[in-house]
């Protein structure tokens, strides 16, 4: 099962979480990865789209990790 979930998720979208959790911001991640600010946030928006609902980032003012915000 685990194995069809990693067939849909792609891996672009994988580039766009790993820059943005090096870099703590779509901004940069984009800029690493030439691509725009918006279509950074939409394929790391994409990689929780999965039936499970992961959230993998709590977005406010600069992202965070899911769970080490406090507040």
């Amino acid at each position: 099962m685990e194995h069809r979930l990693l067939d849909r998720i792609s891996l672009e979208a994988f580039r766009v979480f790993d820059a943005a959790s090096r870099h703590m911001d779509f901004s940069r991640a984009g800029r690493e990865l030439n691509i725009t600010r918006a279509a950074g946030r939409r394929r790391g928006k994409n990689l929780e789209l999965t039936p499970q609902d992961v959230r993998l980032f709590q977005r406010v003012r600069t992202i965070i990790p899911a769970g080490t915000c406090r507040g």
